[in-house]
This record gives structure tokens, sequence and C-alpha cells, in this order.
């Protein structure tokens, strides 16, 4: 019997090299390990003049949208 602490744990995403034979057991792979919980994707961050130029953006395309629509009727009339 060998005791197991945690210079014999190797964690998610590691490599072993320099082996010929390993012998492994799971040992709590669930989603609440500290591995598991950092490798969540982090949201993209947009600064204030970002979040306000994307918003002017939108209200130019809806205008001119609109008045494609406008005068595309006006010419058929």
């Amino acid at each position: 019997m060998v005791p197991l602490d945690a210079d014999n744990v190797c964690l998610r995403g590691s490599t072993l090299r320099n082996t010929e034979w390993v012998y492994g057991i799971a040992v709590y792979t669930g989603h609440q390990t500290k591995v598991m919980m950092n490798s969540a994707k982090s949201k993209p961050k947009f600064s204030k003049i970002e979040k306000a130029t994307n918003k002017y953006i939108v209200f130019t395309i809806g205008v001119q949208v609109l008045l494609c629509f406008i005068s595309a009727i006006v010419a058929g009339i």
C-alpha cells in the first residue's frame, strides 16, 4: 500500500513525459474542481465609447434602411 498525497496527483491538462508506464485513478473530476471552474470563458469587455459607437452605427443603418424604403415607395408612385 502506498498513500496518495499532493505529489502523486496529476491535474487536468498536465502532460507526463519520460515515463514508460503509469498507474492512474480518477480523483473527484466534477465541475466544482478548481481547474474546471477556472476554465470558463470570460465575457467580452467593451468600453463606454465602443458601446456608444455600436448604438450610433445601428441607429445610422436603421435610418438608412428607412430612407431606402421611403425612396422606393416615392419612386414607385
